[in-house]
């Protein structure tokens, strides 16, 4: 070897190592700036890299998930995960410009050319006050824990139980007649009594 090739070889070196594969082995999710024990080679494991991620997003990934390893100055001594992967998981057809966000368990949340769309078979948990702008179509099922308010007309097909008292300030339409029109109907019914040839007097309230 030359003495040019001689000087070259640990910047070579440096270079080569910049950036390389890895694969995910352990996940330390405490501190601040989540740790990842990786395997850069089959004889190589390197513990305590940085996994760098964008704001306001984080990710937990499994053991066997791909990582993209960035030796900083090209040393292993500082090594970065700067972006990590997992074919395993990853949801696949979408269209052209569209995002989406997706965990192993099905669960996703997908920006359509027409909408967005939101997948949860483990359930949909909100915390906090929600504001609907627009129509809502409901299929299957809906509990409601607490007080309900409604502002606006209301379409129910199907059931509707209820289990305390309705209070409406305006009319309730029950078939073809309001209840405040079948409530004067009953106040004014009186039976005939047959005995006495007389009607009974109005319903006590």
């Amino acid at each position: 070897m030359d003495a040019v090739s001689r000087r070259l070889a640990p910047l070579a070196r440096r270079l080569r190592n910049l950036v390389v594969r890895a694969t995910v082995t352990l996940v330390d999710d405490a501190p601040t700036m989540q740790s990842l024990q990786v395997a850069a080679t089959t004889e190589e494991t390197l513990d305590a890299c940085e996994h760098w991620q964008g704001y306001g997003l984080t990710v937990h990934p499994h053991p066997g998930a791909e990582a993209l390893l960035l030796a900083a100055g090209g040393t292993r001594a500082m090594p970065l995960i700067i972006a990590c992967a997992d074919r395993r998981y990853r949801l696949t057809g979408l269209a052209q410009g569209e995002v989406a966000l997706q965990d192993d368990q099905g669960q996703t949340i997908v920006l359509r050319r027409g909408g967005i769309e939101i997948t949860a078979p483990q359930g949909l948990t909100i915390t906090g006050d929600v504001t609907l702008t627009g129509n809502l179509t409901q299929t299957g099922d809906t509990t409601q824990t607490g007080n309900l308010t409604q502002t606006g007309d209301l379409t129910q097909t199907g059931n509707v139980n209820v289990t305390g008292s309705v209070a409406a300030t305006t009319t309730v339409t029950a078939g073809a007649e309001s209840l405040t029109a079948l409530a004067a109907t009953f106040a004014a019914h009186k039976h005939w009594v047959f005995t006495t040839s007389a009607k009974t007097g109005l319903p006590l309230t």
